[in-house]
C-alpha cells in the first residue's frame, strides 16, 4: 500500500500552491510576507483476510513479503468454466483518521491469464457484493474510481473492519485445449488515502 507515498504527494501539492500564493502576492505588495506551515497526521492502514483474523500493518513500501496471500479456494482440478471462485481481503485503521482504499489494476505474472478470467471486486463480504469498483477482463481492468471507506479508529482500538470481495470466473470461452493450462500469480494493489475526521 502506497500511504506513505500518497501523504508526499499530497505535501508536494501543498508547497506548490503555496508557492503559487506567494508569488501572487508578491505582485501586488513587496512588504507581505506569507509563511505556510504544512503539517500531516502519521496513519496507519491494516489489513487481514477475515475479519476475526490477524491483522498486519501495512508500510507501503510494497513487495511479496509485505502482501497479504488471499486463498480463493480453487478446488482440485482447478477452475471450471462459468463458476465463480472468491475471497475476502479485510481493511481497517489503526488510526483516528477515515480513509478510502482505491483498487488499482492487477498486475499478472502469467499473460495469458488476461484473457482467461473475469474479476469483479466489490465492497463488503462476499455473501453481501456490495458495490463494484472494479470489473472485466483481468487483462483490461483498470484503477476504481470509486473507494471502500474506513471508518476511523480511536484511542480504544483500531476502527471497524471493512471488506472487498474479489471474484474471479474462468471464461466459459477459454481455450484450455489439451495442454494449455496456465497458473501464475496475479497481485492487487491498493491505494489508501487518509481523510481527516472533524
Amino acid at each position: 500500500m502506497a500511504q506513505k507515498r500518497q501523504l508526499r504527494a499530497v505535501l508536494a501539492s501543498a508547497v506548490v500552491l503555496g508557492l503559487g500564493a506567494v508569488t501572487t502576492l508578491a505582485l501586488w505588495s513587496d512588504s507581505d510576507t506569507i509563511f505556510g506551515t504544512f503539517t500531516s497526521t502519521g496513519f496507519a492502514v491494516e489489513s487481514a483476510t477475515a475479519p476475526d483474523g490477524e491483522f498486519r500493518e501495512q508500510d507501503g513500501s510494497g513487495g511479496t513479503g509485505e502482501a497479504v496471500v488471499l486463498n480463493f479456494g480453487i478446488p482440485f482440478g482447478g477452475l471450471t468454466p462459468g463458476e465463480p471462485v472468491e475471497t475476502e481481503l479485510w481493511f481497517r485503521m489503526a488510526t483516528a483518521t477515515s480513509g478510502e482504499v482505491r483498487v488499482l489494476a492487477p498486475t499478472v505474472e502469467q499473460a495469458d491469464l488476461n484473457e482467461y478470467l473475469d474479476i469483479a471486486v466489490a465492497t463488503g463480504a462476499c455473501s453481501i457484493h456490495g458495490q463494484v469498483l472494479q470489473s472485466g477482463a483481468l487483462g483490461q481492468l483498470t484503477p476504481s474510481v470509486q473507494t471502500l471507506k474506513l471508518p476511523p479508529g480511536d484511542e480504544s482500538g483500531p476502527g471497524a473492519a471493512q471488506a472487498l470481495c474479489i471474484e474471479a470466473t474462468l471464461r466459459d470461452t477459454a481455450d484450455l485445449g489439451v495442454g494449455n493450462y496456465s497458473t501464475g500469480a496475479v497481485e492487487w494493489n491498493f491505494h489508501v488515502t487518509e481523510r481527516g475526521v472533524g
